[in-house]
């Protein structure tokens, strides 16, 4: 089980495979070029199409790279809308066990709260959720070979280039980057997932799912 807030992450982030796919695809037309060397029209088609998506000199691929970096701005965004979503998700399962929802008003203090939040950092994320009670929500969450600090000198990394993209820079992003960095955002979603879960019973004796 999950939130609604991890289940509208994974239909969101259907956006980034989208982009992935039309990589994959821009990729095989250089595959086909190649194998289809002797096939003068054929080849000539397929070059024109390669080009205005993967721009026009050997070995470059802009159109493939612009891709990545749009997925890597869609990714972050869809990270932020799911943080933004499990904060209002579990302010409302705590106000309705802990306040008298008929005169607290739940949206108006997710809505105070969330203004202020724009990029998922580790900071930003911390400081989020300590509006809940939660003081270093982050604290916790841990997989595989990853420490707590290598998490979030990821999300960090990942900000950044975020960053770097929407302000005009291009760094170079490739699909098997991006892939990495969509299994990560999961990742840190199913934790954060637990994470309040966890949280959310102890606090209000209640479960989010």
């Amino acid at each position: 089980m999950s939130t609604k807030a991890f289940e509208q992450l994974n239909k969101r982030l259907e956006d980034v495979d989208c982009l992935l796919e039309a990589h994959k695809s821009l990729s095989q037309f250089r595959q086909m070029q190649a194998a289809l060397s002797g096939s003068t029209g054929i080849v000539r088609a397929l070059t024109i199409a390669q080009r205005a998506f993967g721009g026009p000199l050997r070995g470059r691929r802009w159109g493939m790279v612009a891709l990545n970096r749009a997925g890597i701005v869609l990714l972050t965004a869809h990270l932020e809308g799911y943080i933004e979503d499990l904060f209002a998700e579990a302010s409302g399962m705590v106000a309705s066990a802990v306040f008298d929802t008929a005169h607290y008003n739940v949206n108006a203090f997710v809505t105070q709260a969330t203004a202020p939040f724009r990029n998922p950092s580790p900071q930003n994320i911390k400081d989020l959720f300590a509006r809940l009670g939660l003081p270093d929500v982050l604290a916790t969450i841990r997989w595989g070979t990853l420490s707590n600090d290598d998490i979030r000198k990821r999300l960090n990394e990942l900000v950044q280039l975020r960053n770097k993209i929407a302000h005009g820079q291009r760094p170079s992003v490739t699909s098997s980057q991006l892939r990495r960095e969509v299994s990560f955002a999961r990742q840190m979603a199913k934790h954060l997932d637990k994470r309040l879960y966890d949280y959310v019973l102890a606090m209000a004796g209640v479960t989010l799912w």
